[in-house]
């Protein structure tokens, strides 16, 4: 056990074979740096709850038991951190890289503040837990493991994740993590997503989307104001339609066109369209439910997701109007296409036709097995008209 700098660098220099562990213990406000040296036979362990620590050397494992909220510091490559402190920070700097563990220590759930300005190679979560993700390195997406035992974690990122959920958390997407990512083995466990962008989440074993959860406006989410703007035509023809009512919703997983009448008030109304059918109107980064209506022609029902790419305008596609009731239905024949070749695809699909334009998350109307002997030709019978 050692307390001050010097018998830090004593225990490291020592060439002891039976010591193992070096434990740095020292309640009061100190500081220590450890230099650059393979001390992989050694497991380190830092329990100073007032203390900041810069970490050069290569060990066995690291373990914080209690850290100053500004530092561990990190500079060293490939070091395996165990974090159990009840709160503090762990900052990976520009050129170093670690995997992270948050385990249970003292605390029931753990508070990482994690900054990465180099390269986590993996963060797992061990135990329920409060994580903080920041940082300038948006290079790469960090590997998220949250095990069984970590139900309940909370995740806030700035930062890019590609999330293993073996248990339920909630994330919170902040400006730069748009591109998060989900695998899960069960339903179950798909993420609660607040903040900004949408999270593709797959199955473990299949690698089939199972969902697509669109994240939920938070306020505590930081978030800039953008111009926007589209056009608003009839469909078939193309002409620019004049007076149509155009809202911006927040978006809400509950919201469809059987009950997005409620919604259309003056409070969400943005714009009316123009004489060449276009509209402006500024909105913050976040999802949203874009409606445009007009009498005598069917409503228009859209996700919209303003990310954080755009920095100052966002140009909406350009909508069409359907003439006709909301309850009218049609007829279509189509023919699936293998994107990548622009042939009729010669293997088995499941169809869903979701309501409304570019909505991911919206009602099924209909699901569709188009076999493989099909050639991708399928027929839908009865659907609502309009997007």
């Amino acid at each position: 056990m050692v307390s001050t700098q010097a018998e830090l660098n004593a225990a490291l220099a020592s060439s002891n074979p039976d010591l193992k562990e070096v434990v740095i213990e020292q309640s009061g406000a100190s500081s220590f740096e450890i230099p650059k040296e393979d001390k992989s036979d050694l497991t380190l362990v830092v329990n100073a709850p007032n203390g900041e620590v810069v970490n050069n050397g290569n060990f066995k494992e690291i373990v914080i038991k209690a850290i100053a909220s500004n530092t561990f510091i990190e500079k060293a490559t490939g070091n395996n951190i165990i974090f159990q402190a009840a709160t503090g920070r762990v900052a990976i700097d520009e050129g170093a890289s670690a995997n992270i563990e948050v385990n249970k220590g003292e605390s029931e759930a753990p508070k990482l503040d994690l900054v990465n300005n180099g390269t986590v190679s993996e963060l797992t979560l061990s135990t329920k837990a409060d994580v903080n993700v920041s940082g300038k390195n948006t290079a790469a997406a960090i590997p998220v493991t949250s095990t069984a035992s970590a139900g309940g974690s909370t995740i806030s990122t700035s930062q890019n994740l590609n999330l293993k959920a073996e248990s339920k958390v909630e994330l919170t997407l902040n400006a730069g993590a748009e591109n998060t990512t989900a695998t899960v083995s069960d339903a179950a466990n798909i993420p609660d997503v607040k903040g900004l962008g949408k999270v593709p989440v797959k199955d473990s074993d299949s690698g089939k989307i199972l969902d697509t959860v669109v994240a939920e406006k938070d306020e505590t989410v930081k978030v800039n104001k953008v111009s926007v703007s589209g056009k608003v035509v009839t469909a078939g023809d193309n002409i620019p339609f004049a007076g149509a009512s155009v809202y911006l919703l927040n978006y809400a997983a509950g919201i469809n066109k059987g009950n997005v009448s409620q919604y259309l008030t003056e409070e969400n109304k943005v714009a009316d369209t123009a004489e060449d059918g276009t509209y402006a109107f500024e909105a913050e980064w976040g999802n949203y439910w874009f409606v445009a209506k007009a009498e005598g022609y069917r409503t228009v029902l859209q996700t919209v997701e303003i990310t954080s790419a755009y920095e100052n305008a966002f140009s909406n596609e350009q909508v069409e109007l359907v003439a006709g009731e909301d309850d009218a239905t049609g007829n279509i024949e189509l023919t699936l296409v293998d994107a990548a070749t622009g042939d009729a695809i010669d293997y088995a699909v499941a169809l869903e036709i979701r309501e409304g334009a570019n909505n991911v998350s919206g009602n099924i109307l209909k699901e569709i097995a188009v076999e493989a002997s099909a050639n991708g030709k399928c027929a839908i019978e009865e659907l609502p008209i309009g997007s």
